[in-house]
């Protein structure tokens, strides 16, 4: 491999760095700037606050960017789907980091810019996939305690409560992820949204089948008139045997995924074993630029091989 590409790779990696050290500077200055500003103003009351709260977020400017084009409305949106507690701004800036700490770590392995820039796209989908991963896991424990929470609705409803008042009593009764999203509804329809407006907030937010068929038999019975508690009975039922279908489905796979984990994982633990122990028996693949490329060539089918089974095993309805 001609020495210009690894000197090219270093050059462009330093330069990134040195922009992103600026871009982060600025962030920084524009945050202090508009807290002062904001304590200047809040004066006594921000002494009053037990917790003190984050009042500027270092990318709210590059969250606001996004939230002017559509394409950044999704990724707001997706963000704020996971239940993560990023914004949109803070998620581009993790993947940044992780692209530039990948593209080093491919460069220093391989010698190879080419292979720094193919560890660098992988690094950029990490921040991704785990989001990804965050918010699969909220829908999984929200679709778990959907009849749950419509039993709770139902219950006060037969009562006697109002909707507000049963969506509030079943708030109280559930634990997170689903009780801030009931808790969302409820304020919605206190600021003067109708029921089916916050309910279909609530859909777009919860992007959930069953959750969809129980808010649209919710809006016919609305229309249509009838006992909505009667309603909910007959539709948690339903919902039940779909969620447990859905947790027999997940237990069938869970093995599959961690053979997948266990898999992709082995052969970097052995190759660190084997260096560790006998680094002379791998010297070939790490001093000469056909090992190296071997290597590149390896880590990236063992990525593949992880992610195709990971993807067979998820199960959409």
């Amino acid at each position: 491999m001609p020495p210009a590409f690894p000197s090219l790779g270093i050059a462009l990696l330093v330069g990134v760095a040195v922009g992103f050290m600026a871009l982060a500077a600025r962030i920084t200055y524009r945050a202090l700037k508009q807290s002062k500003v904001l304590r200047g103003r809040l004066g006594p009351l921000a002494a009053d606050k037990k917790k003190p709260e984050r009042l500027v977020s270092q990318a709210a400017w590059l969250t606001a960017w996004l939230s002017r084009r559509e394409s950044g409305q999704k990724l707001i949106a997706f963000v704020r789907e996971t239940g993560a507690g990023l914004t949109a701004g803070r998620f581009l800036i993790y993947i940044l980091f992780s692209s530039l700490a990948a593209f080093g770590i491919g460069l220093a392995l391989t010698g190879s810019s080419l292979a720094g820039f193919a560890f660098g796209a992988m690094g950029a989908a990490m921040p991704y996939m785990w989001l990804t991963r965050k918010s699969r896991q909220r829908l999984d424990r929200m679709l778990d305690q959907l009849p749950e929470a419509l039993t709770a609705v139902g219950n006060a409803l037969s009562a006697g409560a109002g909707v507000i008042q049963a969506l509030e009593q079943a708030a109280t009764e559930i634990a997170a992820p689903m009780q801030p999203e009931l808790k969302k509804v409820v304020q919605d329809i206190k600021v003067g949204q109708s029921l089916e407006e916050s309910l279909v907030a609530l859909k777009d937010r919860v992007p959930l089948a069953e959750l969809d068929s129980v808010i649209a038999a919710i809006l016919i019975q609305q229309r249509s008139g009838g006992d909505l508690a009667d309603l909910l009975r007959e539709v948690v039922e339903m919902v039940r045997e779909d969620v447990h279908l859905k947790q027999e489905l997940r237990v069938q796979t869970a093995q599959a995924q961690i053979g997948a984990r266990v898999m992709g994982l082995m052969p970097l633990v052995m190759f660190i074993i084997i260096y560790l122990l006998r680094p002379e028996f791998l010297a070939p693949l790490v001093s000469t630029g056909l090992g190296k490329f071997i290597l590149a060539v390896g880590f990236i089918m063992n990525l593949s091989g992880f992610l195709v089974i990971q993807r067979m095993t998820v199960i959409r309805a």
